[in-house]
């Protein structure tokens, strides 16, 4: 049995992510394996995990993942002396509707997962009806081993004490979270600021926990014994060795499921990663753009001319770039004014409100580079930018999301595909296959 424990709140901007860090950096303190995973399709959570546990984050998305896939990603994930710290997404039981659609929950990934969870609730202007609150996420669904509550913020024992009161009888209290500014991560238009960004106060984060939360009930639920999962092992082939493909690394392209990286080097691909802010565009067979920040970096990324020229020049002579996003942004002829890559003929404009956040269903209306005509694309959006497109070729109708303009996305030329929609390698493996393959026939 393999100890896990679901982190999740009573809505979103409850604190879950803090609580989780705090929860994750004292079970490391008092000597714990930790392998962090967060629920849904999400670049930020998991860098700070990835930071405070010394292990890898990884994205469990009911979603885009089938619930076999889930069990495989989290046993290849995890070991038989670990802890398996899953933090959840918005509301505990929010997923694609308000209706019967649980996909995409953080409940349905605890269900999926056999896993017992606790729930965060901000408190604050409530006192005993915290006790109506907890009762109807204890029972709204039978199926979910719901096995404790957190409050936070939390000003005094005195209300500490009328909280746990509230509670007594419906669900345990695991503890709080005290008020404290010091633990705050900062964000931005995006979400939090990434991991690199931030500074840890390590041993103050696991301090706070272990003073207000009871890990030994947390680790002794984590322990439940009451469910076994398995998985179908899945072997791949690394039949491409001597491929090499270059990576954007750098503050400007910084989203990436590990997963997506990982494949390539199954299947056998040298994985060269640069900076197109800072470095020279590496001798390489093909090119991955992942999301990120590219308009807060179109400057820089302006300035370094040699490498927008080497990689226009070599997308101009057949070299597959596949581009999610931020990297589709790259691909473009400008970016809030800067030029950047002019592969389209299209420019992207910052805005100050959302233009697109969700899951998307896409079906490619003819062969690309990751996939053929007719198939079933699934993946998520989430952007500020606008881009207005001239004469541009389109390999994605969209079924469900927003894409690029009148619902179609993936701009492709020669053997370029750039879209705002993310996908995930464990749901599409046979796109990066796709990929690597025509790469390494170049």
């Amino acid at each position: 049995m393999r100890a896990r424990i679901v982190i999740g709140g009573v809505q979103s901007g409850v604190g879950k992510t803090t609580i989780t860090l705090g929860i994750i950096a004292a079970l490391r303190k008092i000597g714990y394996d930790v392998r962090p995973f967060k629920v849904g399709p999400d670049f930020i959570d998991p860098t700070h995990q990835t930071a405070v546990a010394g292990n890898l984050s990884h994205n469990l998305d009911s979603f885009m993942m089938t619930p076999e896939e889930i069990r495989s990603s989290f046993l290849k994930n995890t070991s038989e002396g670990s802890i398996a710290v899953i933090e959840g997404v918005m509301g505990f039981f929010d997923g694609m509707s308000g209706k019967n659609e649980e996909r995409g929950s953080t409940a349905h990934i605890s269900k999926i997962l056999k896993a017992p969870a606790v729930v965060v609730a901000k408190v604050g202007p409530i006192a005993r009806s915290i006790g109506a609150v907890a009762l109807g996420y204890r029972d709204f669904d039978p199926d979910v081993n719901l096995q404790g509550i957190i409050f936070n913020p939390v000003g005094s024992e005195k209300y500490k004490k009328i909280l746990e009161d509230g509670v007594e009888g419906i669900l345990p209290c695991l503890g709080h979270f005290p008020k404290d500014e010091s633990l705050t991560i900062e964000g931005r238009h995006l979400g939090l600021k990434m991991a690199h960004e931030t500074r840890y106060d390590l041993d103050r984060l696991a301090e706070v926990t272990l003073e207000n939360i009871d890990l030994d009930k947390l680790v002794e639920i984590a322990r439940d014994k009451s469910g076994e999962i398995e998985r179908e092992k899945v072997e791949i082939e690394p039949i491409y060795k001597g491929c090499r493909i270059a990576l954007a690394r750098d503050e400007a392209f910084c989203f990436y499921y590990p997963e997506n990286i990982d494949i390539l080097r199954e299947l056998g691909a040298e994985v060269v990663e640069f900076s197109p802010i800072k470095d020279p565009f590496p001798d390489a067979d093909g090119l991955y753009l992942g999301g990120g920040y590219p308009e807060l970096f179109a400057k820089a990324l302006n300035e370094n001319v040699t490498t927008r020229e080497a990689i226009k020049q070599r997308t101009e002579e057949g070299m597959p770039l596949y581009a999610e996003c931020g990297g589709m942004m790259y691909t473009l002829k400008e970016v809030d004014g800067y030029k950047m890559l002019d592969i389209f003929d299209a420019k992207a404009k910052m805005r100050d409100k959302l233009q697109a956040v969700g899951y998307v269903i896409a079906e490619t209306r003819c062969d690309t580079i990751l996939a053929e005509e007719g198939k079933t694309i699934k993946g998520h959006e989430f952007h500020y930018t606008e881009v207005a497109a001239k004469n541009v070729k389109f390999g994605y109708r969209m079924i469900r999301g927003k894409g690029i303009t009148d619902g179609r996305d993936g701009m492709m030329y020669k053997n370029v595909l750039a879209s705002y929609t993310h996908i995930h390698a464990i749901s599409h493996p046979e796109a990066f296959i796709k990929f690597v393959r025509l790469c390494y026939d170049r």
